[in-house]
């Protein structure tokens, strides 16, 4: 498979935007979007087929991003 879909459901008050990231397992981050308002889900597609992944996703509050929890993934062959 190459695309995951991700879904997140605590989103905190006074939220104005999201924010996706994405590595490879043991690597650095990357921004992959940004999504506007309280969006709680998003599709990251032109993955790598059995490979492993890390996300974390974001809330913009007040101009400060939140800390986000990290999901590790891997992809179908």
């Amino acid at each position: 498979s190459t695309s995951v879909e991700l879904f997140w459901t605590s989103i905190p008050t006074g939220t104005t935007g999201i924010k996706v990231y994405q590595a490879p397992a043991n690597g650095a981050y990357t921004l992959v979007t940004s999504l506007t308002g309280t969006a709680t889900t998003h599709t990251i597609t032109g993955l790598t087929a059995n490979t492993a992944y890390k996300f974390k996703v974001t809330a913009a509050v007040s101009g400060t991003d939140c800390d986000s929890v990290e999901v590790y993934i891997t992809t179908k062959a």
